[in-house]
């Protein structure tokens, strides 16, 4: 059977008991997959008209290439791992390039929505021109268990599971997982590891004879340094199709995974169940805008529990609707501060602009208007911010660390770049509100770096609110002016200058604290009738 390359609980104890309920489940599985296709357009319909609040962006391209992406992971909020498949030749010849790629595990530093120090892991883990789709670490991030694919004679794609420990901050050799997890006549890929007290859990996806399908979920305890004999996960999850990528929180004893087979909306739906080993609750599709008329995979959570990522052939924008060749990974946000919370009154604010904030607005140097001590100024954000943004190269060539450069490249792409949509989307909703008749009141808060002595920095930090305030007045020919005159659109100003600012080794004009500490605030925007 061919092998896809891209499609690769607290307290629950294993016990006998359990094994016997996953050969027990083993004949369920027409009984709970047998929906018929008038059913499956129902729920399809159900599922695109019930969207959920999440928000859902593309990362920049210094992450998603023109290629595929999978198994994207952020590990202790401070760095992001992931997987890209590349062409190693540039050839136009189909046979010719069908059989030069090879896919690699990377990472990267994470540090405010910014990706820098791209870099793939090193050459004992990314061995040759094999694959190396899928991966997964243990707490402690000095384990790794990771996919190694080839292709056989008849092109199709073999997968075993390979496990690598770091010492003294080096990556071992890699030893093939034994014979009980691996196997010549079949694939084992897409491990995701469970640590308990006593033992471990490896899930992971294989196509091995004895499954409920085609790929299924399989699990193997670990325990007294072994690998038992794995079990399939049983029918409660896995059906006669596809049921790959899967991601377990511990917290919540809940499985994420992907399937091609229950009811969804696309190639591959999103789902969530509740459980472990082989005894879980139906799954439940994870809904729109997480799912998508295309192939939705590798769901992961990060540690906030709010937040996450996935991997999605879905299209760029409605303009490129056929363009759904490859993989980019997507990170996806809740929108919702109680999980039970799903009433968004008029008089409250939309989970979409909740998400804006904090919404941190950056600065140049000394800016606005230089050296002096005046708490007013008569610049606009708008042009401040676009003036800064074209320093990018002039600040990119003072720096010579390789590391600190890629860092303030994806500030300059990610971070300032961005702060012109959020601005015009939160004014555009003031402008809304303050139409249907509620007063509006922001708090803005303004910083300044270490630069300069606390005098100087606290009036600098004042000017900084201020020219934010005057894009509000600025904005489409003045319609805020006349609310902001008359108390309607009430604005709170904090100028803190650089009494919250941290002193670091190193500090100067380009380097990263200074750069992250000359900005302002808008923490939120309150309403009332």
């Amino acid at each position: 059977m061919k092998f896809e390359l891209g499609i690769m609980g607290r307290g629950f104890r294993f016990s006998v008991c359990t094994l016997l309920l996953c050969a027990v489940g083993m004949g369920m599985l027409m009984a709970q997959n047998s929906v018929s296709l008038a059913q499956r357009k129902a729920i399809a319909k159900q599922i695109k008209q019930d969207t959920l609040p999440y928000l859902v962006n593309r990362l920049p391209e210094r992450i998603n290439s023109p290629f595929s992406e999978y198994n994207p992971l952020l590990l202790s909020d401070s760095l992001f791992f992931f997987t890209s498949m590349r062409s190693e030749v540039d050839d136009d010849n189909e046979l010719f390039f069908d059989t030069h790629w090879s896919s690699m595990i990377y990472q990267a530093d994470y540090e405010n929505d910014s990706y820098s120090n791209i870099r793939a892991l090193s050459s004992v883990i990314n061995k040759g021109k094999y694959y190396h789709p899928n991966f997964c670490f243990n707490k402690a991030q000095d384990h790794i268990i990771f996919s190694r694919c080839y292709r056989t004679i008849n092109e199709e794609l073999m997968c075993d599971l390979y496990e690598s420990h770091r010492k003294k901050g080096k990556w071992e050799k890699p030893v093939l997982l034994d014979n009980e997890i691996n196997g010549k006549d079949f694939s084992s890929t897409q491990p995701f590891l469970v640590e308990m007290a006593d033992y471990a859990v490896l899930y992971f996806v294989s196509n091995r004879p004895g499954g409920q399908g085609e790929n299924d979920i399989w699990f193997s305890v670990y325990k007294n340094g072994k690998y038992e004999v794995p079990t399939n996960a049983g029918s409660g999850i896995n059906t006669a199709g596809n049921e790959v990528t899967p991601f377990y929180d511990t917290d919540s004893a809940v499985l994420y995974f992907s399937s091609d087979e229950w009811p969804g909306i696309g190639g591959y739906d999103i789902f969530s169940s509740k459980g472990a080993l082989c005894s879980w609750t139906t799954p439940k599709n994870m809904g729109v805008p997480l799912n998508s008329e295309e192939n939705d995979i590798y769901f992961s959570l990060n540690q906030d529990d709010r937040s996450g990522y996935f991997s999605s052939n879905r299209p760029i924008d409605d303009n490129h609707l056929e363009d759904t060749c490859c993989n980019d990974i997507f990170r996806w946000e809740s929108l919702l501060k109680e999980k039970d919370t799903m009433e968004v009154r008029q008089d409250t604010v939309p989970m979409v602009i909740k998400s804006l904030f904090p919404l941190n607005l950056y600065f140049d140097n000394d800016q606005p208007d230089p050296k002096n001590l005046k708490d007013t100024t008569t610049a606009r954000y708008g042009f401040l911010q676009s003036a800064y943004s074209q320093q990018k190269a002039h600040y990119l060539s003072q720096v010579t660390d390789g590391e600190e450069r890629q860092w303030l490249e994806a500030f300059f792409e990610d971070s300032l770049a961005g702060c012109h949509a959020k601005v015009q989307q939160l004014l555009s909703f003031i402008e809304e509100r303050l139409a249907q008749g509620q007063r509006v009141t922001l708090s803005i808060e303004g910083y300044a770096s270490l630069l300069h002595n606390s005098d100087y920095n606290r009036h600098l930090s004042q000017r900084r609110i201020v020219s934010f305030v005057n894009e509000l007045k600025a904005y489409k020919g003045g319609v805020l002016r006349s609310a902001i005159s008359n108390g309607w659109l009430v604005i709170k100003q904090l100028p803190y200058g650089s009494s919250k600012s941290v002193a670091t080794q190193g500090d100067a004009v380009y380097g990263r604290q200074a750069v992250l500490q000359r900005k302002v605030i808008v923490w939120d925007v309150e309403l009332e009738r």
